[in-house]
Order: C-alpha cells, then sequence, then structure tokens
C-alpha cells in the first residue's frame, strides 16, 4: 500500500508487529531520507527490536556474507533489517530485481520488517507480479528524486589518513543502511571509501562506483581551482592529504593556504623564515602559493617559480637561471639583484653555490657580471678573473660590475683626493697632492686585480729614492692641535689611508661627522716605532687587566697570521673583503658608543699602514746582505749601523726598504706587509668622528656683502655640520647668465667656512648651493653684494 507522511507509515510498521505471525516479512520502501532516519531511529529505541544491519555481516572490509545474513534474517522475532536495498544496488539492477521478489516470498520465523529505499518501482511490479497478494505486507513512501550518492573507491594508503574517507565496506554499509549520508552536505553527492575492492566489481551497480589511486584526484573533484592550477606532480600524497584536511577547516584554496603562511601576497618576503628549512611541510606551501597567486614584486623569482616543477627545483633554478641570459641583456642588471635578494634569504648551500662558480666559467671574461658577494667562493672566483692577465678589465669594466655587484669594492675603489684641509704639508706641494690621490687610486686597483703595472712599478722605485712621504706632517703634530676635550682615542691598528673613500661612505650611511687628517708615521713602521700618541689619551684595562689603548688589532691579525688568506695558498685578494667587513664593524660600534654619550668625539688613529702589492711582488732585495732572520717580513732589518741603501733609509736602529723588496732571510709575508716605508705603509690617516646633528643649520653669516675697488669678495657659511669638502656654486640672479663654483679658502673655526669669490666684480644679488664634495648639503642660499663706491651702472664682467 502506498503511504505519504512518516506517521502513516510507522503505523503500518506497528500493526505488522501487533498482528499475528503471517511467516512472511514486512516489507516498507521509504525513498525520503528524513523519514526513513526517523522511523530506524524509533525502531533502534525499542528494546523489544532486534536491529539485523548488513554491515554486520561484512567481515571488515568484505562484502556482507549474504547466505548468513537471510539466515538470520528468517529465524528473527520482532526484526528489523537495514540495508539490503542498497546491497542489491551494488550488485545491479538485476540482483535488486530478483531479491526484492525473493523478500516478498520469504518465509520467516516471527515479525520482520525489512526497511528498503529506491525500489518503489521494482516492489510494485513484485507485488502485481504475485497477483496483488503481498500488497498489505508492504509499504510504499516514494519520492520522485531519491538521495543516492557517488561511490569513489580508493586503495591509497594517504587516503586513508583522510578524515572525509569512509574506512572499508562494512563502515560504508552502516553509512548506506539509513542514508546517513544525507545529513552532510559535504559528502551527499560522494562517498570516497578506502578498500581493496575495485569499481569493476561493480560495473552493473545502480548507482555510480568510480576507482580513484590518489587523494589529488579527490582535490580535483572537489575544488575546481585546484584543477585548474595544479598538477599532481607538484605534491606526494602526504602533502596534498595535508592539503585536504586544511581545505576542509578553512574553506577555498586561498583561504586555506592563507591560513597555513598568514597571506597569499608579497611571498618573497616569507622566504628568510619559511625556506629555513626546505624539507619543512610550511615550505612546500610557500612554493605551491607561489606557483598558485605568482610573484609579482620579484620578476626573477616570478620566472624561476614557473619554471619549477617542484621546490628543489625553484632552489636549483634560481641559482642557475641568471646563466640562461647574457650580462649586456637590457634587463640583466635587475635580474640579477632580484636573484641575488633571494639568494641572500635561503639558507647556505655551498653544492649550488660551486655548481655556479664552475658553469660561470663558460663565459670567461665575463664571468664577472653573474658573481656575488654573498660567498667566499663567489668572491674568490670574481678575483681571480680580475686577475686574469689575459683578460685586462679596463677601470670602467670593474667600476660597472662592482656598483651592482660587489659594491664595498665599489666604494673601497672611490677616488679619495688629497687636498691641503686634510692634507696639510709645510711645503703647500700640490703636486704632491695629486701624486698621492693618483698613487692610492691606481694602489687600489692593482690590490684589486691582484698585479702591478710597469708604469706603477717605476713610481714606487722613484718613491723610494724621493722619500715623498717625509714632506707631510708627523702624525704627533697633527695629534697635538686637535681639540682632545670629551674625547676617546680608537687604536686602529694597520688602518692605511687606502680605506678613506670606504670610511667616509660608511660614516655618511651612519649618521657621523668626520674630519679627515693625513700624516705621515714614524719609521720602521711597525707599531713599536708608532705609539708616540698614546701619551695624549687615557689607557683602559684589556681582559688581563692590561693598561692599553682602546680599539682594535683586528685588521692586523688579518693581515699577518690567516691561514685562510695566506697568499702562499690563495693568490687571490679575498681577505679584503674581510677588511672592509672590519672596519665597518668598528665604525658601527663607534657609533654606539657616541649615541650612549660615552665621549662627545672618538678620534681614530692608526700606527701605519701595510703593503699588499709588495707581497705580489715576492722580490729579495739582492743589492744588500743584510740578514734579518724573519723580522717583519723583512721589509726593514735591525742593525747598528746605516748601510746606505738607495732605496732606503736608515732609522732608529733599523735599515728600512722603501720599494717592494724584502732584506734576505726575511719571511715572506702572509697576506700583507708592513715596516717598510713606501706610501701605502708610511701615510696614515687620523679621523675625528662626532655624531651628526639632527637638525642642520646652515646660513651666510652676512648676506649683504660690502666690498671695495679690487678686493675680493669673500663669505662665511656657518654650518654645524662638518664638511670635509666644502664647495659652493654661485648663480647670479639679477644677472642669470653669472655662474661660478669656488672651494673653501679657510676655516674661520670648526663651524665656519670662508669661500673667496674673484668672479664677482660689480653688486648684484646671488643664489648658492653648498656641497661636501659632489653631495648637495644645502640648496637655494642667498646673499647681495654691493660695491663700497657706487657707479653710474653696475654689471658684471
Amino acid at each position: 500500500m502506498r503511504c505519504y507522511d512518516a506517521e502513516s507509515c510507522f503505523n503500518e510498521i506497528i500493526a505488522y508487529f501487533n498482528s499475528e505471525v503471517s511467516g512472511y516479512p514486512f516489507i516498507a520502501n521509504i525513498d525520503d531520507a528524513t523519514i526513513l532516519q526517523d522511523i530506524c531511529s524509533k525502531m533502534q529505541a525499542d528494546s523489544n527490536k532486534k536491529i539485523i544491519r548488513v554491515s554486520d555481516y561484512c567481515n571488515g572490509d568484505n562484502l556482507p556474507n549474504e547466505s548468513e545474513l537471510l539466515t538470520h534474517v528468517a529465524s528473527a522475532d520482532n526484526g528489523v533489517v537495514l540495508g539490503l536495498s542498497p546491497y542489491y544496488m551494488l550488485r545491479g539492477e538485476q540482483a535488486l530485481k530478483k531479491s526484492v521478489s525473493t523478500l516478498l516470498q520469504m518465509s520467516v520465523h516471527g515479525h520482520v520488517v525489512i526497511i528498503i529505499y529506491g525500489c518503489s518501482s521494482i516492489l510494485s511490479n513484485a507485488i502485481s507480479a504475485d497477483g496483488g497478494r503481498p500488497d498489505h505486507r508492504t509499504v510504499i513512501l516514494e519520492k520522485p528524486q531519491i538521495c543516492l550518492p557517488k561511490i569513489t573507491l580508493t586503495q591509497s594508503s594517504e587516503l586513508e589518513k583522510d578524515s572525509s574517507v569512509i574506512k572499508g565496506i562494512s563502515k560504508l554499509f552502516s553509512m548506506l543502511e539509513n542514508m546517513s549520508y544525507c545529513n552532510d552536505s559535504s559528502l551527499k553527492s560522494e562517498l570516497i571509501v578506502h578498500t581493496h575492492y575495485s569499481s569493476t566489481l561493480f560495473k552493473n551497480a545502480m548507482m555510480p562506483v568510480d576507482t580513484i589511486n590518489g587523494i589529488f584526484t579527490i582535490l580535483c573533484r572537489n575544488h575546481p581551482e585546484i584543477k585548474a592550477s595544479l598538477e599532481q606532480s607538484w605534491g606526494t600524497d602526504a602533502q596534498w592529504t595535508s592539503l585536504s584536511n586544511i581545505l576542509k577547516e578553512h574553506g577555498p584554496l586561498s583561504a586555506a593556504i592563507d591560513t597555513v603562511l598568514g597571506s597569499t601576497v608579497n611571498l618573497s618576503m616569507l622566504i628568510d623564515d619559511v625556506f629555513d628549512d626546505l624539507k619543512s611541510e610550511k615550505a612546500w606551501y610557500l612554493w605551491l602559493a607561489m606557483k598558485i597567486f605568482g610573484v609579482k614584486e620579484n620578476t626573477y623569482l616570478s620566472l624561476a617559480v614557473k619554471k619549477s616543477q617542484s621546490l628543489n627545483e625553484l632552489i636549483d633554478l634560481v641559482y642557475m637561471m641568471l646563466l640562461d641570459y647574457k650580462h649586456d641583456d637590457s634587463n640583466f642588471v635587475s635580474l640579477y639583484k632580484e636573484r641575488k635578494r633571494i639568494i641572500e634569504k635561503l639558507p647556505d648551500n655551498s653544492v649550488l653555490t660551486q655548481e655556479y662558480c664552475d658553469h660561470v666559467g663558460k663565459y670567461e671574461k665575463n664571468a664577472i657580471y653573474y658573481l656575488t658577494d654573498l660567498s667566499y667562493k663567489e668572491k674568490r672566483a670574481f678575483l681571480f678573473y680580475l686577475g686574469k692577465p689575459e683578460y685586462s678589465y679596463t677601470e670602467s669594466e670593474i667600476r660597472t660590475v662592482t656598483e651592482y655587484a660587489f659594491h664595498d669594492l665599489y666604494v673601497y675603489l672611490n677616488g679619495f683626493k688629497f687636498d691641503e684641509r686634510n692634507t696639510p704639508n709645510p711645503s703647500n706641494d700640490t703636486d704632491l697632492l695629486s701624486m698621492l690621490t693618483d698613487y692610492f687610486h691606481d694602489y687600489k686597483l692593482q690590490k684589486v686585480t691582484n698585479r702591478i703595472y710597469p708604469e706603477f712599478m717605476e713610481v714606487v722605485d722613484n718613491n723610494a729614492v724621493m722619500r715623498p712621504f717625509t714632506k707631510l706632517l708627523p702624525r704627533i703634530s697633527i695629534v697635538n692641535d686637535i681639540d682632545k676635550s670629551d674625547a676617546q682615542i680608537h687604536f686602529f691598528d694597520a688602518l692605511g689611508v687606502e680605506y678613506l673613500a670606504f670610511i667616509i661612505d660608511r660614516c655618511k650611511t651612519y649618521g657621523l661627522q668626520f674630519v679627515i687628517h693625513v700624516a705621515h708615521c714614524e719609521l720602521p713602521s711597525i707599531t713599536s716605532q708608532n705609539l708616540e700618541f698614546k701619551k695624549f689619551f687615557k689607557l683602559v684595562p684589556d681582559d688581563n687587566g692590561e693598561l692599553k689603548l682602546p680599539g682594535t688589532k683586528e685588521l692586523d691579525e688579518l693581515k699577518h697570521h690567516s691561514k685562510e688568506f695566506d697568499y702562499r695558498k690563495c693568490k687571490e685578494p679575498v681577505h679584503l673583503f674581510l677588511e672592509l667587513e672590519i672596519i665597518d664593524k668598528e665604525l658601527k660600534q663607534l657609533k654606539e658608543m657616541l649615541i650612549n654619550q660615552e665621549f662627545k668625539k672618538i678620534i681614530i688613529i692608526s700606527d701605519h699602514g701595510a703593503s699588499r702589492l709588495s707581497v705580489i711582488h715576492q722580490s729579495e732585495c739582492k743589492m744588500h746582505t743584510l740578514e734579518c732572520n724573519g723580522s717583519h717580513s723583512g721589509r726593514c732589518c735591525p742593525t747598528s749601523s746605516d748601510p746606505n741603501i738607495s732605496e732606503g733609509v736608515y732609522e732608529n736602529g733599523f735599515a728600512i726598504l722603501a720599494n717592494y723588496d724584502r732584506f734576505k732571510g726575511g719571511r715572506p709575508a702572509n697576506v700583507e706587509v708592513h715596516g717598510g716605508a713606501t706610501l701605502e705603509e708610511t701615510v696614515v690617516p687620523i679621523i675625528e668622528l662626532t655624531l651628526k646633528p639632527e637638525k642642520t643649520d646652515i646660513y651666510f653669516v652676512s648676506k649683504y656683502i660690502e666690498f671695495h675697488n679690487k678686493e675680493i669678495v669673500s663669505v662665511v657659511v656657518h654650518s654645524n655640520l662638518m664638511i670635509a669638502a666644502p664647495k659652493l656654486i654661485i648663480k647670479g640672479i639679477t644677472n642669470p647668465a653669472f655662474s661660478c663654483e669656488c672651494s673653501c679658502s679657510g676655516n674661520v673655526d670648526t663651524k665656519h667656512y670662508k669661500f673667496d669669490i674673484p668672479e664677482i666684480k660689480r653688486s648684484g644679488k646671488f643664489t648658492a648651493d653648498l656641497y661636501d664634495g659632489d653631495s648637495l648639503i644645502q640648496q637655494d642660499m642667498t646673499f647681495e653684494t654691493k660695491k663700497a663706491v657706487g657707479t653710474a651702472k653696475d654689471f658684471f664682467s
């Protein structure tokens, strides 16, 4: 009979249980999931009813034992049978039809209700075929659309860990028995079952049955965006399972990845933290996110991500892909810089670094454009190529590549101009200043390229005889005149003037004001002979309680005792990078001392410089028989009398070489050498450091200058900034055609700078820009001039 609601269906079933035993079961076809579950719940709640489940007759992951099941059904009393219809549906339509007819005619011992679904038409046809006699033993609640799932079978062990996957056939039938899957919208359309069976066993099933081999297929089915943007080879089953679990909890793909990484934008910013452990699950998620969402902020990384098929391949590509580009491509430098920024964030990878250095050799002379300063191997390779005589790089080529690739070297190679302000000499020898500027420019270039040019060797040999450093003021003279009130010395052993351009750059970066003085040290250029300034400063106890000058010997130790950079083992001047790091570190520390107001001023004083080119020269002095037994690498030799060496000097009981030779018996220097009388050994800096004021205060002391005929116009600028190389560029206001540049003619005091302007001959109004070297300090400063005796017409010459 037909019923149309839960109550009427339930009443029919109860009426059957209350009737006399007929020897036949009562079959109830309930197509409505809610009504079916309601009736099943009431049956289960009745302690007089015995629930017979098909799932109970499945031994784990095996199909139910049908014979045993039907035997128990036939012998049951007050039994309620669940799950027969989906079981027969999986076997096929013919099996279902036959089984329904068999159940109608089945003999049972007591009262047995068999609850089925999806069989209304088959059950009706079976009743009609039996002449309608079983109609009173049936009830049919038909529904146009029945909730039947798609069943997907899998044998994947990783999928078995997925909480949404049904574990085995027994649990599948447990869900099918009362259509419980219809309560969960996420499982309504598909039930995924981990089982040893494949879909071929159920090829005749009345509901769709499919087989999948991995979690990725499931993800693609459930998430169209994954199917559209990801490939199965990009992850393992374990990784896809992890993603599946996160997706269930956090929704769409973008939200899931955002949950793991905290963002789906600016993904390259996460690399240094996430890629610290490339084997971590989070690292895979970051790579996956970059594949899906792209990397807009770094073109090089974006290209590498697009090419990569795995996280490991991405790392390989980040290291190696730059080699696919020519160094003169229009976008090469930007790609180089982007690559460098990414590699800085990655864990050190010596294997890939070595591989990169090996492969870069294919570019021969142009290999230098591909190397970075991120590793010792690359630094040494860079200097190796620079030092190859057959490549003969021009200074322009070296400056070009170091500007973007080895910026510390670029700054080191910057010129430092020796002038009357920073390098006073009693004879006011401007040729000496020009020579020093050129000499150290050439010296630094040769130190970097690991060679000595013949024309430079001629200069060294000439200097060995002329000894031009003696024209400079001695260090003690400058230290004596410096204002040392509320100042602390910082003794910087072996700091030569070759580093001044680098020091100036770092001082500007760190907000330090500086005043540079250049002097000559005492001979020989060894520490014991160069502590005459010690008397001016307070000594401090070291770790052992011994009173010493505060400062550092780290630079000197590197030049003398480094086994790693020993010239006999490592020809390339890789130590230069560490020298610059030492100087940079010291300047940072000195800035902190000034910030902490330990002192108002710090005075850096060096005892001597050092020579790398003397080490490269590798020459013993053959003209003189003095033997030094290893003293100071043969650059000086203690002796009781003057040996009258033309290319040297005798002072303080030492014979001292002023060229690049060493005395016989002198141990070859490890890295750099001092003790001799070359310019790089004897010319030393004294540097006054103070903090740059927070606010600048720069102006003309007088904006109105009156001058007499034939008198040179002078202006005085007040500045609370220390200016190393003051320069004014002046333009006329009343006559725009007028323009001139003038350098500082002298300091009035530490805050006032005087400029003589002979180009101004008549009254007028002017605007001026103040520079420190090439750096603009103050713009559009105005002043006005007026002749003391007026004329009928003012004009400019």
